[in-house]
């Protein structure tokens, strides 16, 4: 992605607008190939913070493709899970 960036970029530093750039094109170009029902286990990861019990093979896959990242919580100390930020700046409705 910051490849991307400085490759769009003339100079540096650079600015908020090329770097806004590549990551919607990252994000996009990531989410593509995610089916309507692929999108639909991921939202319901993304909203509840657990994992999906009810699909294991498409739970290693979304961590293995990184679509989603397990987080440590010191205070409970156990694991949630989130989707890979990128998939937040795709409009995906």
């Amino acid at each position: 992605m910051l490849r991307s960036a400085i490759d769009r970029s003339e100079n540096l530093p650079l600015e908020t607008q090329v770097i806004d750039r590549a990551i919607r094109q990252q994000a996009s170009d990531f989410g593509k190939s995610l089916s309507d029902e692929q999108w639909t286990a991921l939202k319901l990861v993304h909203d509840t913070g657990k994992p999906l019990n009810s699909d294991p093979a498409a739970w290693m896959t979304f961590l293995r493709e990184r679509y989603v990242y397990p987080y440590y919580d010191p205070k409970s100390e156990g694991l949630w899970y989130d989707w890979n930020p990128l998939l937040g700046e795709v409009n995906k409705t």
